[in-house]
């Protein structure tokens, strides 16, 4: 059973009060807040005590990593912040250098949603007007957040008045180490070395990984194989050999993935969408202290046709469904890949 309580909170100084709720279970804590439709922090529950697994505030103490955000409309970049959709070229709001990063500068994920409580959880909707950062059609989304024992699950659904380009993504990092207090503490309650991603190994199910350039958009053709690659992590790998060689902010074609920590805490992340964004938070600061999963489109695809789906026309629902499970008793000397959920189409 999933116990849900209204309370008042902060994501971070100067974002202000505002409306959000706690669910528990027997396993896990979630607090989901209105305002971006953030999941602002994860507890886990190990033996008798509760451990901070997402990482948040006061470890992110602003909004510029989209700690636990909703991202949207389009999560991710889209190229020179223009798209052509059916002969008309849009421009966009560019957040990014010439790019649009996450929707813009007035992104989903800096919005202030309408939530209400639901069964086994909290759904959010929001209305973002014709034009909204440059983006066509009035867009009507919702974020059902529900949580079940040991898992959450974040579904989106989105519809339009008019032709558009739709990418929703949730956007949690995640850290699974914790200090030895009762409490499970902070994660700056450690030391640097201690809540390091170090202590951690990855999985990725998949054989191919969106290259990108040097401004993070996809290079032309497409994706490549990740054999012999520092992007080959369908056997398990130490994060620590990830992040010497550069760490993560890519796109899998991927729909499974999974985090351990050598305690044994681990989780896994399941999804319906055709790629993951895996980012090692190697240029937050401090770097290295949390990595995202973000189930997704593939970047870029509205000016990229070949790297699959990207528009939603009236009459049609745009929707997405991630998977969060968390354990603490993982085989982490011999854990391998779990079965994959099947990949769906997220138009009808």
């Amino acid at each position: 059973m999933t116990r849900i309580e209204q309370v008042e909170t902060q994501g971070w100084p100067g974002a202000g009060i505002g409306l959000a709720w706690r669910l528990e279970s027997s396993d896990l804590r979630l607090i989901v807040a209105e305002f971006g439709a953030h999941i602002l922090h994860v507890e886990l529950r190990d033996g008798a005590r509760w451990v901070p697994i997402s990482v948040d505030y006061p470890d992110a103490t602003d909004p510029t990593g989209w700690h636990g955000a909703s991202v949207g409309r389009w999560a991710n970049r889209i190229e020179g912040s223009t798209f052509e959709l059916d002969n008309t070229t849009y421009a966009l709001d560019a957040n990014e250098g010439a790019h649009c990063l996450h929707g813009g500068s007035g992104s989903f994920g800096l919005s202030r949603w309408t939530g209400r409580p639901v069964d086994g959880g909290v759904e959010l909707s929001l209305t973002s007007p014709d034009g909204d950062q440059g983006f066509p059609g009035e867009l009507s989304a919702t974020c059902l957040i529900t949580l079940d024992e040991s898992q959450y699950q974040v579904t989106y659904h989105a519809t339009t008045t008019a032709p558009t380009v739709v990418n929703l993504a949730t956007h949690v990092y995640w850290n699974l180490s914790a200090s030895d207090s009762p409490d499970g503490g902070a994660h700056n309650d450690l030391s640097l070395e201690e809540r390091s991603l170090a202590n951690h190994h990855l999985v990725i199910d998949t054989d191919s990984v969106v290259e990108v350039d040097e401004r993070q958009i996809p290079i032309p053709g497409p994706p490549s194989k990740v054999d012999e690659t520092n992007f080959d992590c369908r056997t398990r790998r130490p994060l620590e050999s990830i992040m010497t060689a550069g760490g993560y902010d890519h796109c899998f074609l991927a729909n499974y993935a999974r985090l351990e920590h050598r305690s044994g805490r681990w989780l896994a992340v399941t999804s319906d969408q055709p790629g993951m964004q895996v980012y090692s938070g190697q240029h937050l600061e401090p770097n290295g202290q949390g990595i995202a999963f973000e189930p997704q489109r593939i970047p870029n695809a509205p000016n990229r046709p070949d790297l699959g789906e990207s528009v939603l026309r009236p009459g049609e629902t745009y929707s997405s469904t991630s998977s969060f499970t968390f354990g603490t008793s993982g085989t982490f000397e011999t854990s391998g890949i779990f079965e994959t959920s099947g990949r769906i189409g997220n138009t009808t």
